[in-house]
Formats: C-alpha cells, structure tokens, sequence
C-alpha cells in the first residue's frame, strides 16, 4: 500500500527519485565521437560520399541456377574464346543438387583485391569543377601598332668569337 503511494507521487512529481550514484569507472569515460556532427572541423570539410555498394548476386551466381542460366557447349566455347574483360560473367554458372557440395570459388581473391582497389580509388568528396570560358583566360594583347616606338632596325652589333 505504502509502495502504491510512493510509486504514484513519483509519476505525479511530488517526489523526486535520488539520482544513480556514478561510479569512479564511469566519471573517467567519455564518448570521443560525442559532438562529431557539431564539432568545427566537420563543418569546414565537403559532404562525405559513400562507398560504392558491391553488386548483388544474380540468379546465374546461384548454386542451384535455372536451366536458362547454365551455358550449353556452344556458349560455353564462346565464354572461353572471349578476353577476360570482355566476358559478360567472369564464371561459368554450375548447378549443384546441394549447397555444401559447392566448391571452393577460385576467382575469390581476385575479386577481394579488385573490390579493395575500387574502395581505395573511389572519390570520397565531391570537387566543385569551375566552369570557366578558356577564352576568358587569354589576356587581350594589344596590337603592334600601339606598340610604338620601338626599334625596327639594328644600330649595333656585337661581333665576337663563337662557341
């Protein structure tokens, strides 16, 4: 009953809780990344662009594919004939009846090392690009005739040994 009382005089604010008592292990914490979006830096710095998402797999990449995915003999040869690059898959889709009977994908770091080198090659921020007339550029020179008086014929010449 006195419990009741006590409970409802809280939720009306009569009566105020203690507040925790902090420990010494809690006082020394603090968050680094607190006032991350507020602090100065941030503000002076471009807007962030993130990361390119990987593609997701697609139904040929499937362990047990549809027969429309598997390559025939004909394709299978064409596959083979062409470059790496210009290949429109860089494997040949395998149906298996189970998933632990897949084997090991021989192309995996490969394509680690490749995803890697488009995350370190990315553009991170965007550059404002200055859209500049290049004929603005060019100084207006003035023409020879304006230039005037400047010598049009050679008073001296100096005649010495040659190197």
């Amino acid at each position: 009953m006195k419990i009741n009382k006590l409970v409802n005089a809280i939720r009306m604010g009569w009566l105020k809780p203690r507040p925790p008592k902090k420990t010494e292990e809690e006082e020394k914490l603090w968050d680094i990344w607190e006032n991350e979006d507020n602090n100065e830096l941030s503000k002076k710095l471009p807007p962030v662009i993130a990361a390119v998402k990987m593609k997701l797999p697609t139904h040929a990449e499937s362990y047990n594919p549809s027969e429309e995915y598997l390559f025939d003999e004909e394709e299978k040869k064409k596959w083979e004939s062409l470059e790496p690059e210009d290949r429109e898959v860089n494997f040949i889709p395998k149906k298996y009846d189970a998933l632990r009977k897949v084997e090991a994908y021989e192309g995996l770091i490969r394509e680690r090392f490749e995803r890697c080198l488009d995350l370190y090659l990315a553009p991170r921020i965007r550059k404002k690009k200055l859209d500049i007339d290049p004929e603005s550029l060019i100084p207006n020179l003035p023409r020879p005739s304006e230039l005037r008086p400047f010598p049009t014929t050679a008073n001296i010449t100096y005649e010495g040994k040659a190197n």
